[in-house]
């Protein structure tokens, strides 16, 4: 499996003080097979898109694009490999 995260690069004033509320650090899992994306945004805006030509839409977009293209095919692979083994058994017998 892929995991695709993303965390926010400014600040969010909450009361008086701006914080960072999701950094890598909160975002990311630690995964190996993870990726983590860093968004030119805050928390109430990080998926809040002005445009569907905005850079941050475009990073979420093409993120999500890969992982549907890689889950497709290792689902694809695994098909393969269940028919695959499933002929290696009936030419067994």
């Amino acid at each position: 499996f892929y995991l695709q995260s993303f965390y926010e690069s400014i600040k969010t004033t909450i009361g008086v003080l701006p914080v960072l509320i999701v950094d890598k650090g909160s975002a990311a899992l630690g995964y190996s097979n993870e990726n983590s994306t860093l968004l030119n945004a805050d928390h109430r805006s990080i998926c809040k898109f002005e445009t569907p030509s905005s850079s941050e839409y475009a990073s979420v977009r093409n993120s999500l694009a890969k992982l549907v293209t890689r889950g497709a095919s290792f689902t694809v692979r695994m098909i393969h490999a269940t028919f695959a083994d499933r002929g290696s058994a009936a030419q067994q017998t």
